[in-house]
This record gives structure tokens, C-alpha cells and sequence, in this order.
């Protein structure tokens, strides 16, 4: 796995996701995490990011209209991935997430 993939994490109000970065960093992902859409809607613009983690429910602005405006501000595709809270909550409770999720990251971006 290369370190050199770059994740942007956008926190909403699941608790769960919280945990995520700490994964991330030892898979050896760099993780940015943001907590408003408008920060990583502004952040995409800056910074090439490999994949977006969205929460659904966020304290500004709607999860979609984060989607929308990432879409349209970049040239090209980034794989972006909205977990549901529940499949959150079930799946970073399983010992073996972080290993499955890496193999998953890393075949995401290379399809890129």
C-alpha cells in the first residue's frame, strides 16, 4: 500500500466515523478530515484527493449539495463513499475492517 494516497474525511454527527481517521492513518492513508462541507467543498480545490469519506448528515450544508459542488469543481472523477451509520457502526467493529478497507481503498484509486 502506498502512503501517498490522500483521503478527505467529512464529519458530520456520526460518532462512528470519528474512529475512521485513526484507521486510515494505520493503514498508512494521509486522512484530512473536515467538519463543515463547505471547508472540504473549498478543500478539493487546493488539494488532489484520492477518495472522499462523506457522512449524510452534516452540520452546514446537505451531504448531496457536497457532492454536487465536488463534482463540479473537479476535472476529474474522485471515488467518493457515503456509508450509511449503520454499516459504520457494524463494520469498524469487526477486527479485520481496517485490512478489508484498505484493499478496497487501494483498488478504488487505482481504477481511478
Amino acid at each position: 500500500m502506498s502512503p501517498s494516497i490522500n483521503i478527505a474525511l467529512l464529519l458530520g454527527k456520526s460518532p462512528q466515523l470519528q474512529a475512521v481517521s485513526e484507521l486510515l492513518a494505520r493503514a498508512a492513508f494521509r486522512c484530512n478530515v473536515f467538519e463543515a462541507g463547505r471547508d472540504l467543498i473549498h478543500s478539493v480545490t487546493q488539494a488532489p484527493y484520492d477518495m472522499l469519506l462523506i457522512d449524510d448528515e452534516l452540520p452546514d450544508i446537505p451531504a448531496i449539495d457536497v457532492v454536487r459542488a465536488v463534482r463540479g469543481a473537479l476535472s476529474r472523477d474522485v471515488p467518493i463513499m457515503m456509508p450509511p451509520p449503520t454499516a459504520v457502526k457494524t463494520a469498524w467493529s469487526t477486527p479485520s475492517m481496517p485490512a478489508r478497507m484498505t484493499t478496497c481503498a487501494a483498488r478504488s484509486v487505482r481504477a481511478c
